[in-house]
């Protein structure tokens, strides 16, 4: 047979990576594949279809190709390497090691083999040999970007951060372009206490390459900063984070909102809206004749209107006048105003973020009777069946909810420009969702009469909390404090299949976030009410979170429950129930020895600016509708004695207020008292769910050894430090493993 033509060969080689490097890889596969044909055993042929494989997923294709090109030349390092490497990925680390030292006894001054090699062994914990195989690549190759990155997580890993600090500004300055590197340069100033500087590092590395993990980062530290810098590059970053978004977009809301705050153009009219208050102006007073473009040109004010609650008193305010401005172009519209598309998408984010802070917003007598004016107005054009306009849809959804409207079923099967769909969507399909779910969930006990009853039909009324989206990536979003990890870590190891109760779980954020971090256990999540688990349900459906169960449960009924669990989450729920601790027994009693328990408690301390509020609404004697609560929002507010409560994000919302100043039943703790209930109950407490720097300060102040599972200790620090636990003391308890377990009733 005559041998196949060697320059027919190595041009189908050329032709084949010229496509692999452009990325073909159908056409590269069938010009490695034509050579083959040409000549069977061609150890060039083997080896670069092999990577093409590998590139493609087929990684067990292009083990065996490798294979057969080191079997050919078993003399080639590049052949070793390459079956090295795919050896790793494909799960056979050793074999893989063997391989690339097979290539480094051939060729030893090739940094990528000893780079490759120290990846390998590095994935095998010997990190010593790893490290030597780092600083032989930076010796053949100094600007070698990549084993300067790894050298400097390893040396992070050993909590040498100073020496990894080095290393990650050596890659990035070897070459900038090195997005892996930005990001861990981040992460080691961040450990270092340079805040500003690890965002910035963030920033580059989202800039160069958007990955997940660079941008769970990126909203992780926008979270906790205070002062963020104003290019539009980092706008563009912070608007995604919020409407993609990156974290709970609530977590974010203050940097997004000193953002918009801060911007020069809007910054004008939001001073004159300020200046203004209480008064409200008509539009073109308040905004001019450009003003309104202005806002409706800024993606960021969009996006934080339609994706959290506001909660931000000046911001509100601002926001209040620019609803009344739409109101009042609104009731002189033929159907054609405001008709440009960046108008009518603010206009309808305004009206979203009304329906998520359940229209709390102050209204004159006036501008009501105009909005009724105007309802009525849509209403017969929809009896008569004449066109419907866009831009007073919108503005009538900033005062009610549109699925209200005799109609309102009628409105989404019509042809809408985009924001108005998404509006209708908010308003009126999911409103029916979730009035459908709430009929089919099931109902596991009774509901007691008395208080039960009482906190049932608050939160019938008032679902809480409202919430709009929950991170992208599951694994950015733990669960609500940044201890889960690590407590469940140390309970169960790398199990996942654990059994997980959410006992007062209300619209369902934390169970959600639960079931989509723990895909392999079984979740139940049980409330009161059935609106707030139609809402939590309808959340669930659209996330397509399958491993967790809704259903209506009373605490206080829980006693005769025959399922036990490996994790109980209560946070904000026992210290509503008629007998607290009766009802923390129910759930200790359904924890398995071992478990861990996350419980939620008010704090004596850190809730006297509720304390003296809620003695203001009794002496004024305003009820819990939704016009009282507004009323009382607008006192609490022009008073200088209530200025705290505007720190508080559920202040901004009615249903949130009304869970926070207006609930049919509230107890609170002193940390001595939470002690004495934990030794009653036989739990351990393991620990405060608190970020970072309090707990930092906490150490300096109690340096010794378990001081932060000293509940005297905690009380010293809240009383030097009142506003510790403002929001509730929420804490980590653990039942003993060799506790009994209580026969299933």
């Amino acid at each position: 047979m005559k041998a196949a033509p060697e320059a027919s060969v190595r041009e189908a080689l050329g032709r084949g990576l010229e496509h692999q490097r452009a990325g073909r890889l159908p056409e590269a596969e069938a010009m490695y594949r034509q050579a083959l044909q040409a000549a069977p055993d061609h150890p060039d042929a083997l080896h670069l279809l092999g990577a093409v494989a590998h590139q493609a997923g087929r990684n067990d294709l292009a083990i065996e190709l490798s294979r057969r090109s080191v079997a050919m030349d078993p003399s080639n390092p590049h052949y070793l390497g390459q079956l090295a490497f795919v050896l790793q990925a494909g799960g056979n680390p050793e074999e893989a090691i063997a391989c690339y030292r097979r290539a480094l006894a051939i060729d030893p001054r090739s940094p990528e083999l000893h780079f490759h090699l120290a990846l390998a062994l590095g994935a095998q914990g010997h990190r010593a040999e790893a490290m030597a195989g780092y600083r032989e690549a930076l010796r053949l190759e100094p600007g070698h970007s990549d084993a300067r990155n790894n050298l400097g997580l390893e040396l992070q890993a050993m909590g040498r951060l100073d020496e990894a600090l080095v290393c990650f500004r050596s890659a990035v300055a070897s070459r900038p372009g090195n997005a892996p590197a930005h990001n861990n340069l981040g992460n080691v100033l961040d450990a270092l206490g340079d805040a500003q500087a690890a965002l910035a590092s963030y920033q580059r590395a989202l800039e160069l390459e958007d990955l997940p993990a660079f941008q769970a980062n990126f909203a992780r530290l926008l979270r906790m900063i205070d002062r963020v810098p104003g290019d539009a590059s980092f706008r563009h970053l912070v608007a995604r984070a919020i409407s993609e978004p990156w974290a709970r977009p609530a977590d974010l809301a203050r940097a997004g909102l000193s953002l918009v705050k801060a911007d020069r153009d809007l910054g004008q009219y939001i001073d004159a809206a300020l200046r203004a208050w209480p008064a409200k102006p008509a539009r073109q007073a308040l905004l001019g004749a450009s003003g309104f473009a202005v806002l409706a040109r800024n993606p960021l004010l969009r996006a934080i209107l339609e994706s959290l609650q506001v909660c931000d008193l000046e911001m509100e305010r601002f926001l209040n006048l620019v609803r009344h401005g739409m109101l009042e172009e609104a009731m002189q519209d033929d159907g054609r105003g405001a008709a440009d598309e960046e108008s009518l998408a603010l206009c309808c984010a305004l009206a979203r973020q009304c329906f998520i802070n359940d229209y709390v917003f102050s209204c004159t007598d006036e501008e009501t009777g105009r909005a009724r004016s105007l309802r009525a107005k849509l209403v017969a054009a929809m009896e008569s069946g004449r066109e419907v306009s866009a831009f007073q849809m919108a503005a009538a959804a900033a005062y009610f909810p549109l699925g209200s409207l005799p109609f309102a079923d009628l409105l989404p099967a019509r042809p809408w420009p985009a924001p108005v769909a998404a509006l209708l969507t908010q308003q009126v399909v999911e409103l029916r969702e979730e009035q459908e779910y709430g009929r089919a969930l099931p109902r596991l006990t009774g509901i007691d009469e008395g208080v039960s009853r009482s906190v049932q039909r608050q939160y019938e009324e008032n679902p809480y909390p409202k919430w709009v989206k929950l991170p992208h990536c599951a694994a950015a979003s733990p669960g609500l404090h940044p201890s889960l990890e690590a407590a469940l870590g140390a309970a169960f190891g790398e199990r996942g299949d654990i059994d997980i109760l959410v006992a007062g779980c209300g619209t369902g954020q934390e169970s959600i976030e639960l079931a989509r971090r723990f895909p392999r256990a079984k979740v139940l999540a049980i409330d009161l009410s059935l609106a707030s688990l139609a809402y939590a349900e309808r959340k669930a459906h659209e996330l397509a979170v399958a491993n967790l169960e809704h259903a209506q449960a009373d605490i206080m009924s829980l006693g005769s429950f025959d399922r036990r669990f490996d994790l109980v989450s209560s946070v904000g729920v026992l210290h509503h129930l008629e007998r607290p601790l009766a009802g923390w027994r129910h759930l200790a009693a359904l924890l398995r020895p071992g478990g861990l328990m996350l419980v939620g408690l008010y704090s004596e301390r850190g809730r006297e600016d509720v304390v003296a509020a809620r003695k203001l609404i009794a002496e004024r004697g305003y009820g819990s509708s939704a016009e009282d609560i507004r009323r009382c929002r607008q006192e609490l507010m022009s008073s200088g004695d209530h200025a705290d409560l505007a720190l508080r994000g559920d202040f901004f919302g009615t249903s949130e207020c009304r869970d926070l100043l207006f609930h049919v039943q509230e107890h609170r703790y002193r940390l001595p008292g939470v002690g004495e209930m934990l030794r009653e109950l036989g739990l351990e407490f393991l620990g405060f769910g608190l970020d970072s720097p309090v707990l930092d300060r906490f150490r300096r102040r109690f340096p010794e050894g378990g001081s932060e599972r000293d509940l005297d200790r905690w009380d010293a620090f809240e009383a030097e430090n009142p506003r510790t636990f403002s929001g509730m003391y929420v804490f980590w308890v653990r039942k003993p493993p060799d506790a009994p377990t209580p026969p299933a009733p």
